[in-house]
């Protein structure tokens, strides 16, 4: 009898996957590192770049200071717009189930509000062209998109289980140029009774299967690839508790450049100096 494989819906939340060795030697191989090396180090660099490699995320731990900004952001996203995805307002409706943080691009807010936003992004830039000189899937990475501040703060809020870039490796109809996924997390004390970890799958048997839950600890950077080798989600956050992101995406030029026109006027382009 032919074995069917069955697909768990998105809209599923699996069981939390195992703490698997390798992932917790990898973590505190890059913090030894850090705290000897230091962050802009070629030896930190070249563990970020190994852990990409082969397992397509690494995070660094205590990347960068959050006070500030956190109250910057939190302003912003008074008047900010509800999770959207295509185009469609997922606030307070049907599909609200989908997406349920609220957002703002850094372009819309008020000009000035953000101060502590640039050094941040210069740090990250500058992080990313380091790696593109050790990965040949960042090698022609040119542009940034701009910067998404997103927080979920309501009891059960989620991001059910997608890729930032439908795409594998640069083919793909889909492919919208997006090659890096950079996420900087703004959230003090986080505990796990809280919620919210993001969730990395993999592709085995035919199936996505979790990985890894990764907490969103305060002042984490967490870098993965965009593309189809990293499926992810935001699982539910406990009532009570505000759990914020800023997220940028790199992407390659030879990528962006096959995207269809729609896809490129949507990804609010920067330059990388």
């Amino acid at each position: 009898m032919a074995l069917q494989v069955v697909l768990p819906s998105p809209f599923d939340v699996q069981p939390a996957p195992p703490m698997r060795t390798r992932h917790i030697r990898n973590e505190r191989r890059l913090q030894r590192l850090l705290v000897s090396h230091g962050c802009d180090s070629a030896a930190v660099l070249d563990e970020v770049a190994a852990q990409l490699a082969n397992e397509s995320f690494a995070f660094l731990d205590n990347f960068s200071s959050t006070d500030a900004l956190r109250q910057e952001m939190d302003e912003a996203l008074q008047d900010g717009m509800h999770g959207r995805v295509g185009g469609a307002d997922l606030s307070g409706g049907s599909l609200s189930f989908i997406r349920g943080d609220t957002t703002r691009w850094a372009l819309e807010a008020p000009h000035g509000s953000l101060p502590s936003l640039p050094p941040l992004l210069r740090r990250v830039d500058a992080l990313v062209a380091q790696l593109s000189s050790r990965l040949p899937d960042l090698a022609d990475v040119r542009w940034r998109s701009d910067t998404q501040l997103a927080a979920f703060a309501n009891d059960g809020a989620r991001y059910i289980r997608h890729v930032d870039n439908t795409c594998a490796r640069g083919a793909g109809k889909l492919c919208n140029g997006r090659r890096l996924t950079a996420i900087l997390y703004l959230n003090p004390a986080w505990s796990d009774d809280l919620g919210g970890r993001l969730r990395l799958y993999r592709r085995r048997e035919g199936a996505e299967v979790p990985e890894v839950d990764l907490a969103p600890a305060d002042g984490r950077l967490l870098l993965f690839y965009s593309d189809e080798r990293s499926p992810h989600e935001v699982l539910p956050v406990a009532a009570g508790a505000r759990r914020r992101a800023l997220t940028v995406w790199y992407l390659s030029a030879s990528e962006l450049a096959g995207a269809a026109t729609h896809l490129r006027e949507s990804m609010r382009l920067l330059p990388l100096d």
